[in-house]
């Protein structure tokens, strides 16, 4: 994620991923980045990701310029840190 966000972004994973009793679904992941990314960079990162772990993802982003709601309170405390 560093070479698409910066090298000072955060990855949480969140969500049903999380949980050992339900099976499939996507990836949530909530990243926080300190520079501007855009929908390129989203899209580039969700391609890459989806191909990679063979199941949608699904990004939450907190970049300058973009707030990511209340999801993104809630994927910093349910969620586990990656990077």
């Amino acid at each position: 994620m560093a070479l698409i966000f910066g090298a000072d972004a955060t990855v949480w994973l969140f969500g049903s991923q999380l949980d050992d009793e339900q099976v499939g679904g996507d990836v949530d992941l909530f990243i926080d980045t300190p520079q501007r990314n855009g929908l390129r960079q989203i899209v580039q990162a969700k391609a890459a990701l989806t191909s990679a772990l063979g199941r949608p993802v699904d990004i939450v982003l907190r970049a300058p310029g973009r707030d990511p709601g209340p999801i993104g309170q809630i994927a910093e405390q349910t969620g586990t840190r990656l990077q």
